[in-house]
């Protein structure tokens, strides 16, 4: 598996951000589902979005030790490769 960089976690930052447009679908058609399905939705939702923030956080914690971000107060990067 390729190191993940910064890049990847924006993109997994964006991902986790669906669970707004996926609790909004939720609420739209709240009426029309039944109350075992409401259950079965929120409970999967649950264990998505705990998996997905725990990839996010992972990909954070690895992007902090090798040092990616660059330092603002500073003016210049914390890698050494630049």
């Amino acid at each position: 598996m390729k190191e993940k960089s910064r890049f990847d976690l924006e993109q997994e930052i964006m991902g986790c951000w669906n669970v707004v447009d996926e609790l909004k679908l939720l609420v739209d058609k709240w009426d029309s589902i039944t109350e075992d399905d409401k259950l079965n939705i929120i409970i999967g939702m649950a264990s998505l979005y705990q998996l997905k923030f725990d990839i996010m956080f992972n990909t954070f914690e690895d992007c902090v030790h090798r040092r990616e971000f660059k330092n603002k107060f500073f003016n210049e990067s914390t890698t050494d490769d630049e």
